[in-house]
């Protein structure tokens, strides 16, 4: 489908994501696009329908739950001026995205919390785990999930949502 001129004139940015980590899935998607990988154009879709239902981005505090890579957030941070952008996730997947931000220094700055590790949900991590009554996401406008949130299983679920109602 078409994408918004704006979000289009960022494409060159956005495409800076698959410089890192040898990724080999990246194609030719034709002159409007050039070479991109589909993750990329997958985060930029997902970004681009976050517009259409809440508008403008910037400004926003936004929370992800299950942050991959760090790409949904780059993505977002390309775009528009965020306020704030908190990803909890188990800690493998934070020193993931804590190197992919190393390559974006625009990003880096923006909070991180730690979850427990799926593997033992006992475990805290810098002394906070989702059971813990101090453990607080901080105020935010959008909460997303790439799929993350799906995959946990349900006791897990039940577990964020005293910390995701407002």
């Amino acid at each position: 489908r078409d994408m918004d001129p704006g979000i289009l004139d960022c494409l060159v940015q956005f495409k800076t994501s698959d410089l890192v980590g040898n990724n080999p899935n990246i194609f030719f998607y034709g002159a409007s696009y050039g070479f991109v990988s589909g993750l990329t154009l997958r985060y930029v879709h997902v970004m681009v329908d976050f517009v259409q239902h809440f508008g403008d981005l910037s400004g926003f505090d936004i929370v992800e739950i299950g942050g991959g890579f760090g790409g949904q957030s780059k993505i977002i941070s390309d775009a528009f001026s965020v306020s704030s952008y908190t990803i909890v996730d188990i800690p493998e997947a934070v020193a993931l995205i804590s190197r992919f931000q190393e390559y974006f220094p625009a990003i880096k700055a923006r909070s991180i919390l730690l979850a427990p590790s799926q593997d033992d949900l006992g475990e805290t991590v810098h002394g906070k785990s989702l059971d813990d009554h101090d453990f607080v996401l901080p105020s935010y406008d959008l909460c997303i999930s790439n799929y993350a949130f799906t995959e946990l299983d349900l006791k897990t679920r039940k577990r964020y949502w005293p910390l995701l109602k407002r």
